[in-house]
Formats: structure tokens, C-alpha cells, sequence
């Protein structure tokens, strides 16, 4: 019959085709790539991570003020109420590790040596707090100063800082074990500490022990300053610098004002100029001398 022999011819024609069918080589080779792939990341160590090393130091300012490598000690002229420290980044600190492993000093006046080289005693900063930054600064510590920080030299002492542990467990070592070195210099400028007007004066006792006599100088003032950093003399003893101020006690208005004519860093009492200045006035006005109005100096 026709329909036979015509499914006959179909069936002929679709089994022979279905035998000659061949895999893609396409498909072949792309199975031989990805296999070659596998087979070098396999063979690929684990990624190091970079050194954990200390990188750069900051206040309040995107720019640092220190840097790894940095031989020249910085100078600032604003007490910081914080210091930021970065290490190498994607480095995880682990907070544990901040106590003993960072600590500040100052050494006991501006420009002065630290250790035994140094003419003053070494002083140890209490911070406020020491932290790992939050995420994702973990890379960070923050310093924060519980007071003023006052002028003088300063050195960050960074050691024995820890990272977390990683995916295999592995610690690492702030450089190596190895500890640094940040230092600045707080560079502040002088600063009053006191001023005593109309100082008494004791008479010495090696010529008369008998003799407790006190004399007092009307007409003078003598400014303290900290002694912080060296001062120059020509400065301190320009008498158009001070100034005696009368105000009104009741209501703070300036009422007068008079200059000293005279300012001396020597004498009375027996201090190294850069640390007091003795101001004199020819006549001290009757109201200043009863001290029945309030006054200050500028």
C-alpha cells in the first residue's frame, strides 16, 4: 500500500539522520575550557593579604599630619580632642589588642628629648578612650584625649597591636612585632597663669631674722607665664602690650584704660625672663589702689 511505503520512507529517513547525529564540538570545547579553568584555580595559593603596617595619622582634617616614612617631626597649632591612626586597609583590628598596644607621652617640655637623654621627666597621657573605628574603618583607631593636651613634644607608641582572625584562623602582627613611633609637636603659643597685682615683698631673714616686715610695690603687676616654649624677650618687656583695664564693677564697662610705662623681666621675684614680666606704673590711680573697682589686663 501507498501509506506503508510512504511511513517506511519517513521512518528511514529520520532513523538515519538520528544516526548520524554528532556531538557539538563547540559544546566540546567549551567543557575542555571550564575544566582547564578549575583546574588553575585549584592549583592557585590562597590571596595574602598586605602587611599590617601603620599608614597615616590624622585630626580633624582630611590631610594627614604624619605619615609612614616621615623623618621630620610635625608641629600643630590646635590642641586635638582626638588622633586618628590608619593601618593597611581591609585590615580588621582587634580591639582586644588596644590595651598596652598603643600609648602617648609628652616629654615634660616643648623640644625636650624622651628617655634619659631629656632634661625633663617623661609624662604618660591617660586617654579618655582608645577604639577601633566602626565599620568599615575598621583600619582605624581613634585616640580621644579626655583633657586639653598642653604645649609640649609628643610621642604615639604603637606595638603589639593584633588583627582579627581571618577565614583559617591566622593572626597577624602589627609589623612584624615590631613597635613605632608617631611624634608631633604641640606648638600652642604661651600662656598667662597668673598675675599678682601689687606683690607683697619679704625682707631676708639672713640679715635680721627679727625683721617680718612686709612691703608691698603699688604700682606694680607681675605677669606669670608657663615657661612652655621660649619667648623673646624683646616682646615680653613691650609695655604697649599690657594694659590696665578699670570697669565699672556693677556693669563691666570699660571705664579707663592705662598702659604700663615700664615692663621688665628682671628682679623681682628671682625667675628667668621667659617666665614673668614685672610691670610698672608711674602713679597707680586712687580707685585701682583701694582696689574698689574691678580690673583686668589684656
Amino acid at each position: 500500500m501507498r501509506f506503508s511505503g510512504w511511513l517506511g520512507s519517513v521512518h528511514f529517513l529520520f532513523a538515519s539522520r538520528s544516526g548520524g547525529l554528532k556531538r557539538s564540538r563547540v559544546g566540546k570545547r567549551d567543557r575542555q575550557r571550564d575544566q582547564s579553568a578549575f583546574q588553575k584555580v585549584e592549583g592557585l595559593e590562597p590571596r595574602k593579604m598586605l602587611a599590617f603596617e601603620y599608614v597615616a595619622s590624622y585630626i580633624e582634617t582630611e590631610s594627614p599630619f604624619h605619615q609612614a616614612g616621615d623623618v621630620a617631626t610635625p608641629s600643630l597649632d590646635i590642641s586635638p580632642q582626638q588622633v586618628v591612626l590608619r593601618f593597611t586597609p581591609e585590615t580588621e583590628i582587634d580591639p582586644s589588642s588596644l590595651i598596652g598596644g598603643i600609648t602617648v607621652e609628652r616629654s615634660g617640655r616643648a623640644n625636650d628629648p624622651f628617655g634619659v637623654t631629656g632634661s625633663f621627666q617623661d609624662v604618660t597621657v591617660s586617654p579618655g578612650a582608645i577604639v577601633v573605628d566602626d565599620a568599615p574603618n575598621e583600619n582605624q583607631v581613634v585616640i580621644r584625649f579626655a583633657n586639653s593636651l598642653p604645649d609640649d613634644t609628643y610621642q604615639i607608641t604603637i606595638s603589639g597591636l593584633t588583627t582579627l582572625p581571618d577565614d583559617t584562623g591566622a593572626i597577624e602582627q602589627f609589623n612584624n612585632g615590631s613597635s613605632i613611633t608617631v611624634p608631633f609637636r604641640l606648638s600652642l603659643g604661651p600662656n598667662v597663669v597668673s598675675v599678682v597685682p601689687q606683690p607683697l615683698d619679704r625682707p631676708s631673714l639672713a640679715g635680721d631674722p627679727e625683721n617680718l616686715t612686709l612691703s608691698q610695690d603699688e604700682n606694680t603687676v607681675v605677669v606669670y607665664f608657663d615657661g612652655s616654649e621660649p619667648m623673646d624677650q624683646a616682646s615680653v618687656e613691650d609695655a604697649s602690650l599690657y594694659q590696665l583695664i578699670e570697669l565699672d564693677e556693677a556693669t563691666a564697662v570699660e571705664q579707663s584704660s592705662v598702659s604700663p610705662i615700664t615692663a621688665t623681666s628682671i628682679g623681682r621675684p628671682a625667675l628667668d625672663w621667659r617666665h614673668h614680666v614685672t610691670l610698672s606704673w608711674l602713679i597707680w590711680a586712687p580707685s585701682i589702689r583701694g582696689m574698689s573697682k574691678a580690673h583686668a589686663f589684656v
